[in-house]
């Protein structure tokens, strides 16, 4: 195995590598990453056997085979600079960058740690490369990593309605496509590919392939493969599409986010704000060891009095992802319906928090 790099680049790619390999694991080649040149093409790679992540790096003077570096040894690659020569003869590893030669002995490498589908299926939808990082960083925050339930921990792409979802239980964000996709796939992302993927900077198109074993997603410099998730996903048509508000309220999107910004750092109990509407106004109490009132700017066309207790947090979830608008539509059933939010290609619903009677 023989190949020529730009030490940075490699650099580069290690470090989005390094994402997949597992720290422990009881089969030790797993805990490795692989250098490998294969039909003149160098890519970096490492698998949990769930997962597989591969980055093609440019390079020239090369040679097909095969090497892998633990953890320990990769740290020797931390400053590489300038032009790197990677060789691999009669089973010992030189690795040259400037003045300095890197030597070692080439430990074996075990083939079909993970075995790469001949056929990736069919094509789900291409999405911009940005657009997707942007979307699994938001969504993620949607997903609940320590739940029994699967379903809960995932983020689904749903190629029937043209969007992403994700829900942890407590609200639930989706995100639609920018162009419409035909097909009735429901691809489902585990946390393991949620972490590596939001992790990931790319740039350029992203395409994601389903086959009967495996869910693909491949951009000109990178692969990732994920064995498909055994789990039916939720059917949130029922209370997302079908929600019918009976009020609705705009309000001021500054003065939403600096009261649920204040209460979420001074105390991160589950103590919820509560929203009150009468009169016209819109009134928010936060009350941990005192009251704490504001009265938020709001277009209300409503006479009826509505009170409503919201986790101030997803609240502020929600706005960091709206990231900024004038004002806010939020549609109100009443205080034992969700709240839902649309804007531009977001949507949130958001369950209340039950305060009883008084």
């Amino acid at each position: 195995m023989r190949a020529t790099v730009n030490g940075k680049e490699l650099r580069d790619v290690i470090a989005k590598v390094k994402n997949i390999v597992p720290v422990k694991s009881s089969y030790v080649p797993l805990q490795r990453m692989y250098f490998e040149v294969k039909d003149g093409i160098f890519r970096v790679w490492g698998t949990t056997a769930e997962e597989y992540l591969s980055y093609v790096v440019d390079a020239y003077d090369v040679e097909d085979g095969i090497t892998s570096m633990t953890a320990e040894r990769l740290k020797l690659l931390n400053k590489v600079n300038g032009v790197v020569q990677i060789s691999v003869q009669d089973e010992h590893v030189k690795i040259k960058f400037g003045k300095k030669i890197i030597e070692f002995d080439n430990q074996n490498c075990e083939e079909n740690l993970f075995a790469i589908p001949d056929d990736i299926g069919f094509k789900i939808a291409t999405f911009d490369g940005e657009w997707l990082l942007e979307t699994i960083n938001d969504l993620k925050k949607f997903t609940d990593k320590n739940n029994y339930n699967d379903a809960l921990k995932l983020i689904n792409i749903n190629a029937k309605l043209n969007r992403f979802e994700a829900c942890d239980g407590h609200r639930i964000c989706v995100r639609y496509f920018e162009q419409d996709v035909d097909g009735n796939a429901s691809v489902l992302l585990n946390q393991k590919t949620i972490d590596i993927i939001s992790k990931l900077k790319y740039k350029g198109d992203v395409s994601v392939y389903e086959n009967d074993k495996i869910i693909s997603l491949i951009s000109e410099d990178f692969t990732y493969f994920q064995r498909k998730v055994d789990c039916v996903y939720i059917d949130l048509s029922g209370i997302y599409d079908n929600y019918e508000s009976k009020y609705e309220a705009n309000v001021n999107y500054e003065e939403l986010k600096e009261v649920v910004t204040y209460n979420s750092s001074i105390d991160k109990s589950i103590e919820p704000t509560i929203f009150l509407i009468t009169e016209g106004k819109l009134y928010s109490y936060y009350a941990p060891d005192v009251i704490i009132k504001d009265n938020i700017k709001a277009d209300i066309n409503f006479s009826d009095d509505v009170m409503i207790a919201l986790n101030h947090n997803y609240v502020k979830d929600m706005l960091d992802i709206i990231s900024y608008t004038n004002k806010v539509n939020i549609k109100i059933i009443d205080s034992k319906y969700p709240i839902k939010v649309e804007h531009n290609d977001y949507g949130f619903l958001i369950l209340p928090v039950h305060i009883g009677d008084n």
